[in-house]
Formats: structure tokens, sequence, C-alpha cells
């Protein structure tokens, strides 16, 4: 969340660590995890949001986390397919969508964080 800001996103975390390799385009792939991180662009060209997907171990891994989510977070806002958070940061208000893949054994979940 607080790689994503009104002005274009931060991708700084990601560089430099040795743990990220970047597919070129603006996505970077964790050289051990299956975790892949994506700054899409806004109609204006400028990346406000931030896309994190992960393949989870298990349903009770993603059960986990949807309860560390939930904990530190608050109750979030359910939909049919996710869970939403508002969340004022230190420089403005992020939203943070966490879909849940309530069919595989080995989940695939997406997180959306969102400048505002």
């Amino acid at each position: 969340m607080r790689a994503v800001v009104k002005t274009g996103a931060s991708r700084e975390a990601f560089h430099n660590t040795g743990a990220w390799t970047s597919d070129g385009n603006g996505t970077f792939i964790h050289r051990d995890l299956p975790i892949t991180v994506a700054f899409p662009k806004d109609d204006d060209g400028v990346s406000r949001t931030c896309v994190v997907e992960a393949v989870l171990e298990s349903r009770g891994t993603q059960s986990a986390l949807k309860n560390s989510l939930k904990k530190s977070l608050g109750k979030p806002l359910k939909q049919q397919t996710s869970m939403i958070w508002m969340v004022q940061i230190d420089n403005g208000v992020r939203g943070l969508q966490f879909f849940t893949d309530e069919k595989s054994e080995k989940p695939k979940v997406r997180l959306i964080a969102t400048a505002f």
C-alpha cells in the first residue's frame, strides 16, 4: 500500500534486493516464491495501483492470510469474491482489495492496492 501514491507508484523496494527480477514491462517476479507484483498504468499513464498475485501453499495458508489482514486492518467490506479495506496512512487513503480462491488446493490470491 505504501508503494502507491497519487503521483505514481514507487518500485524502489523491488530494485537491488536480489529477491526480485523484472520482466522489463513493470512486473516484478520473486526469484524463490510464486509471487508477482505489477504496477498497471491508469488511463493518464500514471501507475497508482499495485497488484500482487501469489500462489499459496494451501487453503489453510489463505485462511491465515485473510485472518491476518482482518486483524491488522479491521473489518473489511465483504463482496462476493473479495474483501475491501479503506486505510488511512501517513500520505493519504489507500484501498486494498483481497481476492481469494476457494476452489484450488493451492489458492491463487490477488491483492490490489490503490491510492486515492
